[in-house]
Parts: structure tokens; C-alpha cells; sequence
């Protein structure tokens, strides 16, 4: 559903030649080496033992000599996220079933042992989360009980959450800086990727 929506946004030469395989991982109905790339994202976190394993290899077997496997799954090391979810299960509310996070060594480790060369490696929202700034430019709009219009206070407590949000981009934009350049986002990003070839 996801897919045919981002479609919609192509042009019509690209959007007339896209063709939709509704599949299992485990029993996809794709040739061997047919694909110039493969990108997952929040799938290979929910298999376990021979699976988690087995997963990685059978991607190897789709994709074409000299393509391409991307994969993200989210971050064992990060500890914002795996607080998040730890309560989220204690309370019952956690709505994805089995997930077990990676971290940069063991997704680098399975995707070379599948077959493929490692191109590169990446991890973001280490420094300050994105849901964290969503939350602060929510903070501008406080309900009109909160903020009412020619009321000096709430104009200057509005004020200051809009500085308050320009040192947080700032924040967010040294954070990126950080992680794209050295090894911390890899090691603490709440989400890492991997990029590898087939060769």
C-alpha cells in the first residue's frame, strides 16, 4: 500500500513501468539474481535464531551480481530507544511482536557472512532524537487556554520556546555533523544501516 502511494508521485514513464510481487521472505516468488537493489527497513529485527540468520542469505540470493542490499534496523546501543520499548512491553502496549535491535557489529557481521562486501555503514538520531524536536514545535501550539492572544506572558513564553527550538535545530544539525563524520552514530544511533555488494 505504502509503495503504491510513493508511486503516485512519479512520473507516469517511471510509474507505467513499476511491476508489485506480493511475497514471503522465506518463499519469495523472485528469481535468483534479479534485483539491482534490495532495501528493508524495520523487518530484520523480527526473526530469531536460524531465521535472523537465514533471512540475510536468502536477500543475497535476489539480488544481482554487482547490486545492491540496504538494510536499517533499529539500534541495540541506543538507550532512549531500548528504554522506550522496554516500557512499552511492560505496560502492554508494545504492537510489534518479536524484535530483537542489532547493533553495528552484528548487522555488518551477518550481512558480509550472507555473501556480500560491506560499501558503508551509518547511524542517525543519536544526539537528539527526532520525536524529542517534534515534540518541542508542538510546544508552539499550546491550546488557546494556554496561550491567549495579546497576553504578554504567553507572547513572551512563546518567544522563548522559539529560541529554545533554534538551539535545538542547532543542537540537531552538530549532532548530524557528529554522527555522519565519526563512529558514534554507527555505535549509538537509534537506528543503523548497512549497505552492501554483491560481487
Amino acid at each position: 500500500y505504502t509503495a503504491k502511494l510513493i508511486a503516485e508521485t512519479l512520473p507516469y514513464e517511471l510509474k507505467a513501468k513499476i511491476r508489485y510481487i506480493k511475497g514471503d521472505l522465506f518463499n519469495m516468488p523472485i528469481k535468483k539474481d534479479s534485483i539491482d537493489i534490495v532495501w528493508n527497513e524495520g523487518v530484520m529485527e523480527h526473526f530469531a535464531g536460524k531465521y535472523r540468520e537465514n533471512s540475510f542469505k536468502l536477500i543475497y540470493e535476489i539480488v544481482k551480481p554487482e547490486g545492491y542490499y540496504i538494510c536499517i534496523v533499529p539500534n541495540r546501543l541506543n538507550l532512549p530507544l531500548i528504554a522506550r520499548n522496554f516500557i512499552l512491553k511492560k505496560t502492554n502496549q508494545w504492537p510489534y511482536g518479536f524484535q530483537k535491535e542489532f547493533t553495528i557489529f552484528e548487522l555488518k557481521s551477518k550481512i558480509k557472512n550472507a555473501g556480500f562486501k560491506i560499501c558503508s555503514s551509518a547511524g542517525i538520531d543519536s544526539i537528539l532524537p527526532v520525536k524529542l524536536f517534534i515534540r518541542e514545535i508542538a510546544n508552539i501550539f499550546k491550546s488557546p487556554k494556554e496561550i491567549k492572544s495579546g497576553n504578554e506572558n504567553n507572547n513572551k513564553s512563546k518567544n522563548q520556546i522559539l529560541k529554545r527550538l533554534s538551539h535545538l535545530q542547532q543542537l540537531r544539525l552538530w549532532g548530524w555533523e557528529i554522527e555522519t563524520k565519526t563512529i558514534y552514530g554507527k555505535l549509538f544511533g537509534r537506528e543503523i544501516g548497512v549497505c552492501g555488494q554483491k560481487l
